[in-house]
């Protein structure tokens, strides 16, 4: 008995030139070992039985159960939906709904309902405008993907399908169990009523699709705190312990509805390094104001990198870096200002005492909303560990 890593279609690929040999030579032994009647049942029941594996392989008719189900070809029968009407209506209804393209976060990722689904429904609906609907399902695989919260945050619909729509081990995609937990994480918030989830309202819409799934939509109607952003981001570690795979030491808590990756990156440059840039968006003419940083904390922290501006008409920009514990209240704050034309070396101490979370904040000088004339970069953003000496070597 050999026992694969994964159980899927795919892997039948190692087995299948044995497989093959092994009839060839069971149908070639049949033939010049028995006789005209004997010969002629054999072949008959090896027809018979290969026909029935074909069928109940390929076709709808072996999509049942039963104790002698597994005893034949696991099904694989071409993917056949008869909820097409309801999924184009819903799809017209989201794409009505976000119709000034904010971003519509999709908690699902199975075969049946997903994000993917709703965008290529979109296609048919509207031809020449289906990108406008902004539907995203991220993160999809927790070794592959991030944390869920930038664009959490950046959402202004969510869409929940229940039960929970998740990836299966009879799927064509080959996935392990466990690796969908964030994508959980999202639907448990919302079902669960988390903190987060009490920035949205439920819609009255909700429609039913294919193997009883209920989809429904909650709506955002105020922004979500900062203690609430860093209460989840804490609730999501204690919950999925292992990081995922692409996440970066820092993010960006934008929550603008117009603002793209494109206008608040975070840029890995090396193991320590970083490079944070945010330029407004010309719909809001604002750039992101927070970042957070989420890699490890000791007790005294120090913080170092070069500031440019973007604008050299920029009035100024007030820099603050504040230490969080794990429920997002403030521990300690220290800030700067920074004007275009002036040396703009970022050098910052912190006590980081009882700190899970580092956050960053720029605002203009006299506290106002940035405007677009101050989008900034941050090169060889670092932050290290403050060397601490004994007395008598200080």
């Amino acid at each position: 008995m050999i026992l694969l890593r994964y159980g899927n279609i795919h892997y039948s690929l190692h087995f299948t030139p044995i497989i093959v040999l092994g009839l060839a030579s069971f149908i070639w032994t049949t033939i010049n070992t028995f006789r005209d009647k004997t010969r002629l049942i054999i072949l008959t029941l090896t027809g018979i039985l290969l026909l029935g594996n074909f069928v109940l392989g390929l076709t709808t008719i072996g999509k049942f159960n039963n104790p002698l189900r597994p005893l034949f070809a696991t099904n694989f029968s071409p993917l056949i939906r008869s909820d097409y009407d309801e999924v184009l209506r819903l799809s017209d209804y989201l794409s009505k709904l976000a119709k000034n393209k904010e971003l519509v976060y999709v908690a699902a990722s199975s075969n049946l309902f997903n994000a993917n689904i709703i965008r290529n429904a979109n296609r048919i609906i509207n031809p020449e405008s289906w990108s406008n609907l902004r539907a995203i399902s991220k993160p999809h695989i927790d070794t592959r993907d991030t944390y869920p919260l930038p664009e959490l945050l950046e959402a202004q619909y969510i869409v929940i399908a229940h039960p929970f729509q998740k990836v299966l081990l009879t799927d064509e995609q080959v996935l392990k169990p466990g690796q969908q937990d964030l994508v959980k994480f999202v639907y448990d918030a919302f079902t669960q009523n988390f903190p987060i989830a009490q920035d949205f309202q439920k819609l009255p819409e909700e429609f039913i699709l294919d193997g009883g799934i209920t989809v429904s939509f909650y709506q955002r109607f105020r922004p979500t705190s900062i203690a609430t952003a860093v209460q989840t981001l804490s609730a999501v570690q204690k919950q999925i312990p292992q990081r995922p795979g692409r996440q970066l030491d820092w993010m960006s808590l934008n929550q603008s509805p117009y603002i793209t990756y494109n206008y608040s990156a975070v840029i890995q440059t090396s193991e320590n390094s970083y490079k944070l840039m945010t330029d407004p968006s010309d719909v809001t003419k604002q750039t992101s104001k927070y970042f957070l940083y989420l890699g490890q904390v000791s007790e005294s922290v120090k913080i170092t990198g070069q500031l440019n501006f973007l604008n050299q008409e920029c009035d100024g920009l007030s820099v603050a870096f504040s230490s969080l514990d794990e429920q997002g209240n403030l521990l300690e704050t220290t800030a700067n200002n920074y004007f275009p034309g002036d040396f703009s070396d970022l050098n910052f101490s912190l006590a980081g005492k009882n700190s899970v979370y580092l956050l960053l904040e720029n605002m203009t000088i006299d506290r106002d909303e940035l405007t677009d004339k101050c989008g900034w970069v941050i090169n060889n953003l670092i932050v290290d560990y403050e060397r601490k000496f004994s007395g008598d070597n200080y």
